[in-house]
């Protein structure tokens, strides 16, 4: 893996130091943009990782002052070296974010970005300009490629508050937590001040104080449940005492109590339409639960945004899809929640807006294809046979097979409308593409002696396929080959012995970073004890199961029951947490984990030679990757041969 230096951008100076546009791949004209004005973008790759690309994308990602935004095509024409590209920035947005790709690779500017900041007349940055910039170095920066810089957002933020003393007003959590992660103790204390000072004004508003109580949520609880209390006692019938009021309607498990409560908080507050709608879904969803359909058809009528209504809809279908009771209503949901998705292609929400057309279409039909595989097979449960291979192939098509359930039952319907050749053809590519199931190997087999008179060869037909399935994984797990040195740890078992890396050297060793309340984590661990059992014979490969990221305080009681209560032979490892800093890990840190499940494979000489991360749903996809990335780890010459530097 190729490191990549972290380049700063240089803190503002006098007048407009830092802000001209013409760097070495990027030139605007103007120079200095202003918002409503027309920008011709020239865009030239020499030198990035697009320099040899035929055919180079372009996106830009519009904000305004709020830092809301929305995204649009940018539409590049190749003119000799360079390529070209016009558009006109509306007089609201403040900062345009570029980013520039071809086949999955993107330049980022050496970390930096690619941005058409807007001008005043003066030309300097327009008021927000300076926090949209902040917001991309605080970790908004992957929509355009960038990591996350938290040193140089500090220094965007400073900019924009000596420029807009105003602008602070709404930005007070955010700009303290920057403060106290950069341990800038001196502004911290400064900042800290002027919060405790604004609470004791008499002629403070509380749009100048709602942001002010969460800049101390993580670094002292105390005086945030202070100042949370002192803001809704000064002004009950405001934001804070309206969202107080209506957080323990969302977590009310009963209808009626919901119903209660609902009611008495459209007494006391004027709830937007976004919110009296999102509380209208909660207490129809609550009335599901209890499988009170009627309930549920009666607070979902009152609904006024139905475009909000497609996942609950389909968190009530598909259920009853898999359960096979209530067909019929669960058909009318379910066909109602496809309606829905299909509107989004003229009038699509807020959500998709914030991408670009070119990709909106996609994300759209792959919601649509969620939906269509409930319908699929609600319409197989009711016999309706042809009718559900239709909607299950859209399903498969506008996911591209990526599904390996969606293409199981598709496999199964396939069968149902006795289309035998093509249910065979399907499978066989489904098996070759890595992107198959048991089961659905059991539909073949079943396809096969149907089609055969016997299972006769059926072993090496079926073997040829995982052959060619195994060769294509094969060379993709070895394009993600990394050459890491793993950090060192000694933790606590569950049986209180202490386990470090370093007493496994010589093994293969497989770190998978879990938590009891991690949903993905624990649907991965079936595939997992069925790894562990593969491997149970073999003195080579090592699998710990690191727990981290608890928040229950009897955590070692809870892991103990939940490994004994599913008969997992797990070797769990308990993760330190990280002195002084509540909520943090150390080994899950030392990683550079950011979510879980997250494993690596770490090979006889303690080097990551994989990272996997999440779960997708698939134990055979699973199973296959990680056989296939311990495989590699433990054959040195493989691995000196693929290792990317």
């Amino acid at each position: 893996m190729k490191i990549k230096q972290l380049l700063l951008l240089l803190p503002l100076a006098s007048g407009v130091a830092g802000f001209a546009q013409t760097t070495d791949h990027l030139t605007t004209s103007p120079a200095f943009a202003h918002p409503g004005q027309a920008v011709n973008i020239t865009y030239n790759p020499a030198g990035t990782k697009l320099e040899k690309q035929t055919e180079i994308k372009g996106v830009a990602y519009l904000f305004n002052k709020k830092r809301v935004y929305y995204a649009q095509d940018v539409i590049l024409t190749k003119d000799a070296g360079s390529w070209k590209a016009k558009m006109t920035v509306p007089d609201t947005i403040v900062l345009v974010g570029l980013k520039f790709s071809a086949d999955k690779v993107t330049d980022n500017n050496n970390d930096m970005g690619y941005f058409i900041p807007m001008m005043n007349a003066a030309n300097k940055p327009v008021q927000g300009e300076q926090l949209v910039e902040g917001y991309f170095n605080q970790g908004l920066g992957g929509l355009i490629g960038m990591k996350a810089n938290i040193k140089q957002a500090q220094v965007h933020y400073d900019n924009e508050f000596a420029a807009y003393p105003e602008s602070l007003n709404s930005m007070h959590s955010t700009y303290y937590s920057i403060l106290m992660a950069n341990k800038d103790v001196a502004k911290a204390a400064i900042e800290k001040k002027t919060i405790l000072a604004a609470f004791k004004s008499n002629g403070a508003k509380e749009a100048d104080l709602a942001s002010m109580p969460a800049a101390f949520a993580n670094s002292d609880k105390p005086l945030y449940d202070s100042l949370s209390k002192a803001l809704i006692a000064r002004y009950p019938k405001g934001v804070a005492a309206m969202n107080a009021a209506l957080t323990p309607i969302y977590r009310e498990a009963e209808p009626a109590k919901k119903v209660e409560m609902y009611n008495a908080a459209k007494a006391n507050f004027t709830l937007s339409k976004a919110l009296n709608d999102n509380l209208l879904i909660s207490i129809a969803t609550a009335y599901s639960a209890k499988k009170d359909y009627a309930g549920f058809k009666k607070y979902t009528d009152m609904v006024q945004d139905k475009s909000n209504l497609a996942a609950a809809f389909n968190s009530v279908a598909w259920p009853l899809a898999e359960a096979g009771e209530n067909l019929d209503i669960a058909a009318g949901l379910s066909k109602q929640s496809l309606d829905i998705v299909e509107g989004y292609h003229a009038n699509p929400p807020a959500a998709y807006l914030t991408l670009p057309p070119s990709q909106r279409k996609d994300a759209i039909n792959s919601g649509y294809a969620m939906y269509a595989d409930t319908y699929g097979l609600i319409l197989y449960k009711q016999g309706k046979f042809a009718d559900a291979l239709a909607y299950q192939q859209k399903a498969v098509d506008f996911q591209k097979g990526s599904s390996v359930e969606v293409n199981e039952r598709l496999i199964t319907f396939l069968a149902a409308n006795g289309k035998t050749k093509e249910a065979m053809q399907k499978a066989e590519d489904f098996i070759k593409a890595g992107k198959s199931t048991g089961k659905m190997k059991d539909e073949l087999k079943t396809l096969y002696v149907k089609a055969k008179g016997s299972d006769k060869d059926y072993a090496t037909y079926i073997g040829g396929l995982e052959a060619i399935a195994y060769t294509k994984a094969k060379a993709e797990v070895m394009e993600q080959m990394l050459n890491l040195k793993a950090q060192g740890f000694a933790l606590k078992d569950t049986k209180g012995n202490e386990v470090s890396l370093a007493s496994l050297k010589g093994k293969v060793v497989v770190v998978d970073f879990w938590a009891t309340w991690c949903g993905p984590c624990k649907a991965s661990f079936p595939a997992m004890q069925k790894m562990v059992t593969k491997y149970k014979d073999n003195p080579n490969v090592q699998f710990v199961f690191v727990d981290t990221w608890e928040t229950d305080p009897k955590k070692e009681e809870l892991v103990t029951k939940f490994i004994a209560d599913n008969k997992y032979d797990f070797h769990v490892l308990y993760d330190t947490e990280t002195k002084g800093e509540k909520g943090k890990y150390d080994v899950v840190s030392q990683f550079g984990v950011d979510g879980i499940p997250t494993k690596f494979v770490v090979d006889k000489n303690g080097t990551i030679r994989f990272k996997s991360v999440g779960w997708s749903g698939s134990d055979d996809g699973l199973i296959n990757e990680l056989s296939i990335m311990i495989d590699i780890a433990s054959n040195p010459p493989m691995v000196t041969a693929s290792i990317k530097e």
